[in-house]
């Protein structure tokens, strides 16, 4: 059961241009011709329902509430933000990121391929993420 302090997905960013585009293109299916014949009983906006449906029943990824995402424990350098007593900052995010890196390398085994994805303005930032690696 989700509780009522979280939000929903639809409640902080509903995607309504692209819900939009589908379902104008869901509308624009062509009429009259013998191949759409089996599809006049079915115009209903299935895709905006859809939508509407799964945004309502999904909770906000970044709402401090939901426990499917705790930001409380990202791997972050923040120097203002504690984590179990512990300051957010470099050391944290090596220690965390190579806590990370860890757990993917158990679950990928020998022969697994991981990929990372990491954007930073600086090289002290890239140098951080791989001290968490080695």
């Amino acid at each position: 059961m989700i509780p009522k302090a979280c939000k929903r997905l639809a409640e902080v960013d509903f995607p309504i241009a692209e819900v939009s585009r589908h379902a104008a293109r869901e509308k624009s299916i062509r009429h009259g011709h013998p191949s759409t014949l089996h599809l006049w009983w079915a115009r209903r906006p299935l895709a905006s329902s859809r939508a509407v449906l799964m945004a309502l029943l999904l909770r906000d990824p970044f709402d401090p509430d939901n426990p499917l995402s705790p930001k409380a424990r990202e791997a972050v350098q923040d120097e203002t933000r504690e984590c179990d007593g512990r300051t957010k900052d470099r050391a944290f995010f090596e220690d965390t990121m190579g806590d990370a890196f860890a757990e993917g390398r158990r679950v990928l085994g020998e022969d697994g391929i991981g990929s990372v994805v990491f954007a930073h303005k600086t090289t002290e930032g890239w140098e951080a993420l791989l001290n968490g690696m080695i």
